[in-house]
């Protein structure tokens, strides 16, 4: 759970400041950046679309020290007049500075894609990426 200003921090509470999120399981940060969007969506049959987005997501230590870089790629279609939105494709590319045993794993499910991100195979968080039937593409991160 974020802390807010008037809230004092306790050990185990995670911080937001500006793009970064400071993960309360070893200290490990991950920012919250999304890339441009990728095409205004193309059309299909009427009244689908296809949306396409990048994001890109830095993973820094507990000291700062730069772990990698996540990129992830999210696909889907969606139609605003039939309230409708499914995922159909997430492609993951970690790219990582040291040896340092980072992994992810990825699951979609209907509007939404689940990417997990693994430290020693121990999971330091989920990134929830959900497809709106309006076209947008956003994302949430859970320690």
């Amino acid at each position: 759970m974020p802390v807010s200003a008037s809230k004092n921090v306790v050990k185990g509470d995670a911080i937001i400041l500006n793009n970064y999120v400071f993960l309360n399981r070893n200290g490990f940060v991950i920012t919250k950046e999304g890339k441009p969007e990728l095409g205004e969506g193309s059309v299909l049959a009427y009244p689908e679309k296809e949306k396409v987005r990048k994001f890109e997501h830095e993973l820094y230590d507990r000291n700062g020290d730069s772990l990698g870089v996540l990129n992830v790629l999210v696909k889907g279609i969606y139609s605003e007049a039939e309230h409708y939105a499914e995922i159909k494709g997430v492609a993951t590319d970690l790219v990582t500075y040291k040896n340092n045993g980072l992994s992810v794993e990825r699951r979609m499910s209907g509007d939404k894609a689940y990417v997990y991100v693994k430290a020693g195979g121990v999971a330091i968080c989920t990134i929830t990426y959900t497809l709106h039937t309006n076209g947008n593409i956003g994302y949430k991160i859970k320690s």
